[in-house]
């Protein structure tokens, strides 16, 4: 562990000196600093009920007031009700009355929020749930897992003044086995609304009284259809009318689409039974397991009516295309840009054109096709929705699969996949986008089986993982990259490329989800995979060696400077100068250098990149303003960071990064905290502590404040009120940031240990040392136990408890500390490590002290030898430890 007085000397009153806390890095969670300090969140704006998450369905045409909506009512209104649950086949709408429900609860004020969910899986809840806390809760889109954990505790009964009376729709459940540890809690001013087919027993608590909901009666089927054509001045004969309804089982969701189909195809009753029956016969034969019985063969045919008649709507020939790529899709809302991106036109030409009429299809021809599914309601189109512009029933869904054959199937996936990797924006500025571009690919897995593996993985997997673990979920894309690894093992083999590079990714995400030791050990045995299997000079085995580098624990940064130079010079060899990869350890090697003294060379090397960088990748890329980023904060104009020179050049990363990345984007947010940093090590502790406030708020609202982003900008504000109110004010913080980190990270964290070593060292400043010794004393023993004696933390801990040690014992105690802990770093890292250096220096004072000079020059000799063997006789540090071997040699 670092020492967190920069090596000075501790004034006598116990309080740090001041210190460049340029490497903080430590996660902090904590919504109140204690200790006299109270930090919150930004201020959010009240709730303004009533609300509405999720899209409630629209009203279908001449909704009838059936006995069932009286019945809703009532159950939902009984004493101590908690919710119910509509039941009944597919079609006999089910959704349309809790649709109604919802919709006049809003409209007489007894409903202040309605949450709509489509909840066929899991999956689909936990994200309904997750949009719930972000519009409610104020909780990042960037942290959906949290968002849909916070949203489901604030669901539970509380006494507030003026309770939420809230609504939770879980449409079409398919298993409620899986949605059990996702159901809303009883609560007096809450209900729970489930429709589905399935009749499972669990459904049919006392608390959740079950309502039957059936098809129209003969009189009610035959006016709704009336109604409905009525509405497009359409009269058929009562007796056509009465035949239709017949055939259609008197099913509510038939009969609405018939009645769609019959007011665009301006065709008659008598017609459209006879085509009913035909297209009936064919379904029957094509897929009889699909559709088991009459009554399913109907409902499919009346999709399968509807379907082909939007396909002969102009533009002709896309409906039935576009809605088949759809049916793969999230049904709960599919992007705009992905049916009208190049993958899906370029899929829509190549069916629609011919030898004898070849047509490029636009995405203005899209616009008129999807109109024209939703006239036909078999699809709802919302234009004006970017994230969910298209929904589809799972049955109509369902209805546009059916018949494809294996071929048709999987082409269709790769379409799908395609279009998704299409519209998924390198650089993901909106969450929301994203998360609805991952939905949809969580649906397309669930359809590909293989038909993403091919002769290669598709760009989909690699993308959907990225986006996962890039939106804070490494745990989520660890489970994603563990699926492709094992499918592409089985398709693709061990050693394809793309096998390898999902390796590569899921180390990260073991690293990123907390088990860095499990992360080192996969980038190491995929490292001699990839040199085996592409060889050691390969860009992949390059840049395993390159994470590996990075990642894995170094106790010397020289190590760790020589281990990048010499991998930097590989990769020119290979990659050529110009490379990305090349340009990143370039970057990534001379900060390292600067931190081990040598700025000024840094700052060169770091400039050229630059001027590389600007010239062949603009002045916006990413790439570009890292290392622009870099050197302001190694002062790159020759002053130190802390002036305003330095605070200028950093001014001037933030306002690209606005313009670039926007406001909320993490690099953007990650200067700013730098910037703060620099002002707080200049001194102005206050103004730096005014500044990682308002960060904090920001981050809070766009990352969330259990993000390890929001973490570091506590810990810095906890640090600078250290540094001008002394250590008691900082202890309670640390204490609350540790248990923070034990709830989110778990005990055995490494991070979780670092703040613990923290709270040790501030607890010797702010009480005793004999705290401080106590504390690391225990922390050692967990250390040791999780990552080992030689990690980098558990020396530098150990450093801590000897410095303690030397606080409360005689010299002779002291001396015989020293030796211990001089022995134990020898056995550790070696006598040439720093730590071993130090010891040994301070055991040699020691033993001159207690008037034994010849066992301080012994103490000395194993040290120089070592030095000598491992850095050359004319290192500076082995003049500096000859040097004092000679003076108690000479005394």
């Amino acid at each position: 562990m670092p020492d967190r007085t920069g090596g000075q000397e501790r004034p006598a009153d116990g309080r740090p000196a001041q210190t460049n806390i340029s490497a903080i890095g430590q996660s902090v969670a904590a919504h109140t600093i204690h200790g006299g300090v109270h930090l919150h969140q930004s201020p959010r704006e009240p709730v303004q009920w009533p609300q509405v998450v999720g899209r409630i369905p629209a009203r279908a045409d001449m909704f009838r007031n059936r006995a069932e909506v009286t019945a809703l009512a009532a159950a939902l209104a009984a004493d101590g009700a908690t919710g119910a649950v509509l039941n009944g086949l597919a079609g006999t709408g089910k959704t349309q009355l809790a649709a109604d429900y919802a919709r006049t609860g809003r409209a007489d004020g007894s409903l202040d929020l309605v949450v709509w969910i489509t909840a066929n899986n899991a999956t689909a809840v936990a994200s309904g749930y997750a949009q719930a806390g972000q519009k409610i809760l104020g909780i990042a889109p960037s942290e959906p897992q949290r968002a849909a954990d916070e949203f489901r505790e604030w669901l539970e009964p509380r006494r507030d003044d003026r309770p939420c009376r809230w609504l939770v729709v879980l449409d079409d459940v398919t298993d409620l086995s899986q949605l059990r540890d996702w159901l809303p809690p009883e609560s007096p001013h809450g209900r729970t609304l489930i429709t589905t087919h399935r009749r499972d027993p669990a459904l049919r608590a006392s608390h959740r009284p079950t309502i039957q909901v059936g098809a129209f009666n003969p009189a009610d089927a035959v006016d709704h259809l009336a109604r409905v054509l009525a509405l497009h001045d359409r009269v058929e004969p009562a007796t056509e009318l009465r035949a239709l309804a017949a055939d259609l089982g008197h099913l509510p969701l038939a009969l609405t689409q018939a009645a769609a189909y019959l007011a665009e195809a301006q065709t008659n009753c008598a017609d459209y039974r006879e085509k009913l029956a035909k297209r009936g016969d064919a379904l029957a034969v094509l897929a009889p397991t699909m559709l088991p019985d009459k009554q399913a063969r109907t409902v499919a045919a009346v999709f399968a009516l509807s379907i082909e008649r939007a396909d002969h709507l102009q533009p002709a020939g896309l409906a039935r295309e576009l809605l088949q790529v759809s049916a793969f899709l999230d049904p709960n809302g599919i992007p705009g840009e992905v049916l009208a991106g190049s993958p899906v036109l370029g899929h829509l030409s190549s069916r629609r054109n011919n030898a004898a009429s070849l047509h490029w299809v636009t995405a203005e021809e899209v616009t008129l096709a999807l109109g024209g599914l939703h006239r036909l309601s078999l699809i709802d189109y919302t234009r004006d929705d970017p994230r969910q512009t298209v929904r589809v029933h799972q049955l109509v869904q369902r209805a546009a699969r059916t018949g494809l054959s294996a071929a048709a199937h999987t082409w269709r996936v790769r379409v799908a996949a395609d279009a998704l990797v299409a519209a998924w924006p390198e650089l993901e500025t909106d969450p929301g986008l994203a998360q609805a571009l991952r939905a949809c690919a969580t649906a397309l897995f669930g359809h590909a089986q293989d038909a993403l593996y091919r002769t290669d993985a598709h760009p989909l997997l690699l993308r959907h993982g990225r986006s996962t673990d890039g939106a804070g979920l490494p745990v989520e894309a660890l489970a994603h990259f563990t699926r492709y690894i094992d499918t592409a093992r089985r398709c693709l083999g061990p050693n394809h490329r793309d096998t390898l590079t999902a390796r590569y990714h899921a180390a990260g995400c073991q690293g990123r989800a907390g088990d860095p030791p499990a992360a080192v050990e996969a980038l190491a045995a995929l490292l001699e995979a990839q040199t085996r299997a592409l060889g050691a000079d390969d860009v992949d085995t390059l840049r395993t060696r390159s994470s590996l580098a990075m990642l894995r624990t170094h106790n010397d940064q020289a190590e760790e400077l020589g281990e990048l130079l010499a991998l930097l010079e590989d990769q020119v060899r290979v990659l050529g100068p110009d490379h990305r990869d090349v340009d990143d350890t370039t970057r990534r090697a001379f900060i390292l250098a600067a931190e081990l003294g040598h700025r000024e060379q840094a700052i060169i090397q770091l400039t050229q990149l630059l001027a590389s960088e600007e010239e062949r990748f603009g002045a916006d890329d990413p790439a570009t303003q890292a290392t622009r980023e870099a050197l302001a904060a190694l002062g790159a104009r020759g002053e130190p960071a802390a002036s305003d020179s330095g605070l200028t050049e950093l001014a001037e990363v933030l306002d690209d990064q606005i313009r670039v990345l926007g406001p909320d984007h993490r690099d953007t947010l990650a200067t700013r905290r730098k910037i703060a940093l620099v002002v707080g090590n200049s001194g102005r502790y206050t103004e730096a502590v005014d500044s990682l406030v308002a960060l904090l708020g920001d981050e809070t609202r766009a990352l969330g404040p259990d993000h390890r982003d929001s973490f570091a900008t506590w810990s810095m504000i906890g640090l600078f009120r250290m540094q001008s109110d002394g250590p008691a004010a900082g202890v309670e913080t640390l204490r609350e940031l540790l248990r923070r980190k034990i709830r989110i990270l778990g005990p055995d964290h490494i991070d979780t240990l670092s703040t613990r070593g923290d709270l040790a060292d501030w607890l010797g400043f702010a009480t005793s040392a004999a705290d401080a010794v106590v504390a690391e004393a225990e922390l050692i023993t967990d250390l040791v136990r999780v990552v080992g004696p030689d990690h980098k933390t558990t020396v530098g801990v150990l450093g801590e408890l000897d410095d303690w040690q030397r606080r409360i014992r005689t010299k002779r105690e002291l001396a015989e500390t020293v030796r211990g802990s001089y022995e134990t770093m020898v056995t550790i890292v070696g006598p040439a490590h720093p730590s071993a250096v130090q010891a040994a220096s301070q055991l040699a004072q020691l033993r001159a002290e207690e008037g034994d000079r010849q066992a301080a020059a012994t103490a000395l000799e194993q040290t120089l030898a070592a030095l000598v063997e491992r850095l050359g006789p004319d290192h500076l540090a082995v003049a500096v430890v000859r040097a004092n071997l000679d003076f108690w040699r000479e005394a």
